[in-house]
């Protein structure tokens, strides 16, 4: 080394890296790990839901009702059946069906063309009907010749026909069908709440008549059924 010379010393050869040895290859090597983890994981937790709610796949049709998918934790849902009732005939009797049943049907005694359709019933139809007149007088009605006319003195059939029968028994097909003992008025005093009737229509059908309730003036409320003979 000479006095008076600039010296230009050059480093390069001697500057080495600061980072460590080896440092990629863990960082790869650890980043490999955690991918091994995820998946792990992912596969695990797949098993598990398909362990809980079965191994139906999403588009699939869904179980039945009623029929578990294998490997379900849930237990099927109960089925129900529709039932429908059907109305089944009183036969404690054994009779026939009525071909017409009417309750609550007020019978009130009348002397007035304005309400004469409120004193008589024709059995046959269950309307008020009309009298045995010629030319029908009164009000606009449905039904024919009535059957049963109330007065203040008692019930009375069509002209005092001989067509009614006060019975001891319930009236009922069986009880009024052989009757020969047929009236054409029955007095109120022999009428009371729960008497028993038998009635032959015009139609010949055979009608059992029930009081359900009366009063000294003769109004009446009555239920009955009706049979073909």
């Amino acid at each position: 080394m000479q006095a008076g010379r600039d010296v230009t010393v050059n480093y390069s050869q001697h500057v080495h890296s600061t980072a460590p040895r080896g440092w990629w290859t863990r960082t790869i090597a650890v980043l490999a790990v955690a991918a091994v983890v995820a998946v792990v994981v992912v596969v695990v937790g797949l098993t598990d839901w398909r362990a809980l709610f079965g191994s139906t796949s999403i588009g699939s049709p869904s179980p039945t009702s009623g029929s578990p998918s294998p490997g379900s934790a849930f237990p099927p849902r109960p089925t129900t059946t529709a039932r429908t009732s059907e109305p089944v005939p009183d036969t404690s009797l054994g009779e026939s069906e009525p071909i017409m049943t009417k309750t609550g049907y007020r019978l009130t005694p009348s002397s007035d063309p304005r309400t004469n359709d409120q004193d008589k019933i024709d059995l046959d139809t269950g309307c008020p009907g009309w009298g045995t007149t010629s030319v029908p007088i009164g009000r606009k009605r449905c039904g024919e010749l009535a059957d049963l006319i109330v007065e203040t003195y008692g019930l009375h059939a069509p002209n005092d026909a001989p067509l009614l029968s006060l019975v001891s028994g319930p009236a009922t097909l069986t009880s009024c069908r052989d009757r020969v003992d047929g009236v054409g008025t029955i007095q109120l005093e022999d009428l009371a709440d729960g008497a028993e009737l038998c009635v032959r229509t015009d139609k010949h059908n055979i009608a059992a008549v029930h009081v359900k309730s009366v009063d000294d003036t003769g109004e009446m409320v009555i239920d009955y059924e009706i049979w073909e003979p």
